[in-house]
């Protein structure tokens, strides 16, 4: 639904059977970490790879785990992003897990607004932290902009940092 005044400039069904590369990048566009398993220039930073993982999480972003699996399942117009413990020997990081970001940046103006919507099924699964967010680019100069982060929603479920107001509107 396009709401009046709007008009759609980005739209994600998830049709086919994979992700569309097209569309989304698997990793932060921060440089770090090891290097992609999927390479795409777009993804990256100054050929600086895309960062695997931020802060203190416990599990690296990766398309496939150590195991062989998928972890962006696309079926029926729904992607699965999904999260394995295949890194059972990484003491500071046992899983493995998907995550997406667009390629396409969104700038509203004094003469642009946006409008976003997404519909999303959280996991019942004490650890996770599925969150949707958006996420500042890069500055012309290569510097990063601050804060980087506007929290949408996020749906912590590790009985320490979840609140009420966990996902916003």
């Amino acid at each position: 639904v396009v709401p009046s005044g709007y008009k759609l400039v980005f739209a994600e069904e998830f049709g086919g059977s994979a992700l569309d590369r097209g569309h989304w990048c698997t990793r932060y566009g921060w440089g770090g970490g090891d290097k992609p398993q999927v390479a795409d220039a777009q993804c990256t930073w100054l050929d600086a790879g895309g960062l695997d993982f931020l802060n203190d999480e416990q599990q690296r972003y990766v398309d496939v785990n150590r195991e062989g699996r998928s972890l962006h399942e696309v079926s029926g117009g729904t992607l699965r992003l999904v999260a394995t413990r295949t890194r059972a020997n990484d003491v500071d990081a046992p899983y493995e897990s998907a995550m997406i970001r667009s390629k396409q940046a969104f700038r509203p103006d004094a003469k642009t607004s946006l409008y976003l919507t997404a519909r999303m099924k959280l996991p019942d699964v004490r650890g996770s932290w599925p969150a949707f967010w958006l996420i500042a680019d890069r500055k012309a100069d290569g510097t990063s902009v601050w804060p980087p982060e506007i929290d949408i929603m996020e749906g912590a479920l590790n009985e320490v940092e979840e609140t009420s107001n966990m996902v916003h509107m």
